[in-house]
């Protein structure tokens, strides 16, 4: 959970950011100024999207969800930005960072909470539960056999 108090800067790239690098390198970025949200592929030519919002009331809640197609930002559990997926081009897989951006920055926020979870894409629990088939199966085979 997240709070600007205040933040002077203008821009879309100001104020507080979020930024999640996946496993194979794609890399989203969410930025937090005192009355907009961005949500950008840094490594895409499509930009990124944007919405008026109100990040100084009060602590917002904020999720990033980045699948094969993309990645949505949610805020209170609202979905509010979406951005379709970039190439990957990123060689440090599984990073998050936050905090200040810019140059000579001068904001203030609040954070209360921060937790990172990677959830493993469906291709990867395929692979795994084929895996544990075939082993039982191996298993059932040398049973049969001795």
């Amino acid at each position: 959970d997240v709070r600007i108090i205040t933040s002077d800067i203008s821009g879309t790239n100001a104020g507080f950011s979020i930024s999640a690098i996946d496993d194979v390198g794609h890399y989203y970025v969410v930025f937090l100024g005192p009355n907009r949200i961005t949500l950008k592929n840094p490594d895409s030519s499509s930009g990124g999207q944007e919405e008026t919002f109100d990040t100084t009331d009060a602590f917002h809640n904020y999720r990033l969800v980045a699948n094969d197609t993309g990645a949505t930002l949610f805020v209170n559990g609202d979905s509010l930005l979406s951005i379709a997926e970039g190439p990957a081009g990123i060689n440090i897989p599984n990073r998050v960072r936050f905090g200040g951006i810019g140059a000579n920055l001068r904001t203030e926020n609040q954070l209360t909470q921060f937790r990172y979870t990677a959830i493993p894409e469906p291709s990867t629990i395929a692979l795994a539960l084929m895996g544990c088939a075939l082993l039982i199966g191996s298993r059932r085979l040398r049973r049969v056999s001795t």
